[in-house]
């Protein structure tokens, strides 16, 4: 797994080189393709295929709720056919016309006058054209509702198929002779104890046709014998099913499928429709033309194909005129980047606009113009550290000189140190070997870190030689927690301090005096308390002290150590760290110093 994984990002780092590689018109283009050109095609595509089958599904709907409501109204005209066909059945007037045996003219007349109603429902329904009997008796006369059977009829299927199916109702689409057309019609033998003839209930064709002809699709019915009994065009009326190719359409059978009619492709729609499984059956069938229905849909397809194509063109168009403005300005800034990069600062961009190249070109003027001025204050750095050079030189060259006065100094000192020790002046001895100790510990002072033990130890030395001075009038104590006396700090920080006690806390003091040292760890902080209980400071002191340390430079002479101390502290800790002075009139003063626990530098 870790294999295929690092395979995986070395491919992915190959390929991002070779994207790296490759122009912004390329990329741009590229980008184009698989952002814009391939989805939308795909979109349209699918949408095009989407709203054929939409409009086509639409049309198969449609025909099918034709077809429902084709199927309704013709089994509503089968149902009446069915209820004069079962009236005549079962007329007792009509079977005894049909049996009798007439003599005369006039009695047939009569017996046709008031008893036989054949005529009756044509004129009250107009589902029913034509109710006629084909009677076997040859007494009676030939009528428009009763006919003798001629040798012609006999020979028929239909008239055939009535005398063997004794009494069972079927359809035919029937010609009749005497009137010159065909109808689909109801019929059924009329039996007592023999056959007595055939009823026949003609469905009007009329009726029929305009069924169908308020549908929007081509309609027509089909019986089971493969006639076209009705269509919504009346030409096709009386031939067959296989003569206008729907040959492949059965009876009985839910067909949807597409077939060649006419030329061109069709949406075939048919289904069955009968009263009961033995009383014969019809089939609707709808035909829509495929190209018509899809017509509307390819023409919005195509108006749909031809917007996405000029938009696409456009687009494209478009893309290389922006590239190739953006390859243009980034050409400019590549040209002026090369020059700048060779050493020509005098060059300066011009890349109008506020976009990213624009505002990338003027960074890079000011860039320049910063590498100018870099220079030349590197420049003057360089003329003012030689200019230091050339003065430390010469301080070193004093220096040398001068090093005989310190020397002189501590020689005389240590001469007048051996000189009290051998007249048996000890503690003057000790005290001249402090003060040089001291002299020379300032002397040698840099501003390298000291432990605050080394600095409490000039501390002690210089207390002791005060302590000289005024006797038993100067008292001090000093405490320092154990953790804090490898404590790193600036060297001379709590010297100064001590020495502001004595001098301005002591000496004009009447009586003795005492200065306290203190240092101990608060939380983060280190702090070096230095108190004493000399005359103190009034309030007005105390705030013309406090502002002389917040200023950058003070009056000569007055206060410096106090005011260098805080300068020191500041710069090395900064300005969160300091002098924090209080005082009372006659009561003393208190000044400590807070540093940052283990003194964290910031300089």
């Amino acid at each position: 797994m870790g294999k295929i994984l690092f395979r995986a990002r070395q491919d992915w780092r190959k390929l991002r080189n070779r994207i790296n590689d490759v122009s912004i018109l390329k990329k741009l283009i590229l980008s184009y393709i698989l952002v814009v050109l391939v989805p939308v095609l795909l979109v349209g595509s699918i949408l095009t295929n989407t709203m054929y089958r939409l409009a086509l599904d639409q049309a198969v709907n449609e025909a099918h709720y034709s077809v429902e409501r084709i199927k309704k109204r013709v089994l509503e005209a089968l149902r009446v056919s069915m209820i004069v066909a079962n009236k005549y059945y079962l007329d007792r007037n009509l079977e005894e016309v049909l049996e009798r045996s007439f003599t005369s003219t006039w009695e047939v007349v009569n017996a046709y006058r008031n008893q036989l109603t054949l005529d009756e429902f044509p004129n009250l329904y107009s589902e029913i054209i034509l109710v006629r009997v084909y009677a076997t008796n040859p007494t009676l006369l030939d009528s428009w509702n009763v006919m003798k059977v001629t040798p012609e009829i006999q020979e028929t299927d239909w008239y055939q198929r009535a005398l063997s199916s004794k009494g069972r109702v079927s359809w035919h689409y029937i010609h009749f002779p005497e009137t010159g057309k065909s109808f689909f019609t109801l019929y059924r033998s009329i039996t007592a104890t023999k056959p007595l003839g055939v009823l026949t209930v003609s469905l009007n064709p009329e009726h029929l046709f305009n069924i169908l002809r308020q549908e929007s699709f081509e309609t027509m019915l089909i019986d089971e014998f493969g006639n076209i009994v009705a269509a919504s065009d009346r030409t096709l009326v009386g031939s067959t099913a296989s003569a206008v190719n729907l040959d492949g359409i059965t009876v009985g059978e839910n067909i949807l499928r597409e077939l060649e009619y006419r030329g061109e492709v069709y949406q075939v729609i048919a289904d069955p429709v009968s009263l009961a499984p033995n009383y014969g059956r019809l089939q609707i069938v709808s035909l829509f033309p495929v190209d018509a229905i899809v017509a509307r849909a390819k023409r919005a397809n195509r108006l749909g194909m031809t917007i996405i194509g000029l938009s696409l063109a456009l687009s494209f168009g478009l893309i290389l005129v922006f590239s190739r403005f953006l390859t243009k300005r980034i050409l400019l800034l590549k040209t002026g980047a090369h020059r700048i990069a060779a050493g020509d600062l005098d060059y300066s961009l011009a890349i109008a606009g506020r976009d990213e190249i624009g505002q990338l070109s003027k960074h890079l003027n000011q860039m320049v113009q910063s590498i100018k001025r870099l220079l030349a204050e590197n420049y003057q750095v360089k003329l003012e550290k030689k200019q230091l050079k050339i003065e430390q030189r010469d301080i070193k060259l004093n220096m040398l000189a001068n090093q005989m006065n310190p020397h002189f100094l501590f020689n005389v000192l240590e001469t007048i140190r051996m000189k009290a020790h051998s007249r048996g002046e000890s503690e003057l001895a000790q005290i001249v070997k402090t003060l040089g100790k001291l002299l020379r510990r300032n002397l040698e002072t840099g501003s390298e870190l000291t432990t605050l033990e080394a600095e409490l130890s000039l501390v002690v030395d210089y207390l002791a030689l005060q302590k000289f001075r005024f006797g038993d009038k100067l008292e001090y104590q000093i405490r320092v927690a154990e953790e804090a006396k490898t404590f790193p700090l600036l060297p001379l920080t709590i010297q100064p301090l001590v020495e502001n006690a004595v001098v301005h806390g002591l000496e004009k003091k009447e009586g003795k005096g005492r200065v306290w040292v203190d240092v101990s760890r608060s939380g983060d902080y280190l702090s070096i308390l230095v108190r004493d209980d000399g005359v103190g400071m009034s309030a007005a002191a105390i705030e013309a002290v406090q502002r002389l340390l917040g200023e950058e430079a003070g009056e000569p002479g007055k206060h410096i150590g106090l005011k260098n101390l805080q300068q020191r502290l500041k710069l090395f800790y900064r300005d969160d760290y300091g002098l924090r002075i209080s005082s009372r009139l006659h009561q003393g003063t208190e000044v400590e110093v807070r540093l940052p626990w283990r003194g964290e530098a910031s300089v």
